[in-house]
């Protein structure tokens, strides 16, 4: 990754400063004293220093296409990262060394992007970001390797970093089914105690056939008391309800059991056959 990011800035210093290559080398090596003294002609050196997380901090979601075969992928968003490069200008005149170095910082403020360009392919979807550094990032002097010290220009190139590459989503819903389910919110049993009640499985939530219902205690409802009891007119143990008939005793207008309805029959005894207005012992 990092050799495509020189290529990138070599060709963005050539195009831009510009640097002919007929008259001036580039070169990315650390400015040591056994390289320079070699140095025959102007030379841009351009020396990656520094590598850290970028202080614009890295974007949290994932990026979803859709690949050429159809299928939809997804990545984690690139991280992003700034590369830290130290420009210096060598020469045999300091006049032309100023002057090479004013037109790359020319170059570094005009711009705050790398052209696209001169990205590569796997650059395509995002710019690379290019600005001064700071003062807060400096060459350490132990770097400079004996070299005599020049001001150079620090610039700091910022990019996203793909590290974990696009990933199959798993295949898309087709179907979707929902259902309804009969449950209901169990209640104690009636006469139990609170002690009773705390050791039966708390209520819970779950998801049943695409519902969300309620599990724990088992279900006891109002009348299902295996006939115990009666509703409003029918007749229960013991018992009677308005209108009819109980063991023992007499509704009213009703017979009862040992006894007589006024103006019906008792046991033991008839009902006078005589019609009315008939008088008394063979008297017509």
């Amino acid at each position: 990754m990092i050799h495509h990011v020189d290529k990138a800035l070599e060709a963005f210093l050539r195009q831009q400063v510009p640097l002919p290559e007929s008259d001036v080398d580039l070169s990315f090596r650390a400015p040591e004293s056994s390289w320079t003294a070699s140095i025959a002609r102007p030379t841009v050196d351009v020396f990656l220093f520094d590598i850290a997380r970028s202080a614009r901090s890295s974007v949290a979601g994932r990026d979803e296409r859709v690949s050429e075969n159809g299928r939809r992928q997804q990545r984690p968003q690139p991280q992003q990262v700034a590369l830290r490069y130290f420009i210096t200008v060598w020469a045999r005149e300091q006049r032309d060394e100023h002057e090479l170095l004013g037109a790359i910082l020319r170059a570094v403020l005009g711009h705050s992007a790398l052209p696209s360009t001169l990205l590569p392919p796997s650059a395509s979807e995002g710019a690379w970001r290019l600005s001064l550094a700071g003062d807060q990032h400096r060459l350490p002097p132990a770097l400079w390797g004996g070299a005599p010290i020049k001001p150079g220009v620090y610039i700091d190139l910022e990019l996203g970093v793909d590290a974990a590459g696009w990933t199959d989503r798993g295949l898309p819903v087709e179907e979707l089914r929902l259902g309804v389910s009969d449950r209901r919110v169990a209640a104690p049993e009636p006469g139990a105690s609170a002690a009773d009640a705390g050791d039966a499985p708390p209520l819970r939530r779950v998801r049943s056939g695409g519902a969300v219902v309620m599990e724990g205690r088992p279900v006891r409802l109002s009348g299902d008391d295996d006939g115990e009891g009666a509703g409003p007119g029918g007749a229960g143990p013991g018992g009677a309800g308005p209108g009819g008939a109980a063991a023992g005793g007499a509704a009213p207008g009703g017979a009862a059991a040992g006894g007589a309805a006024p103006g019906g029959a008792a046991p033991g005894g008839a009902a006078p056959t005589e019609p009315p207005g008939t008088g008394g012992d063979g008297g017509a």
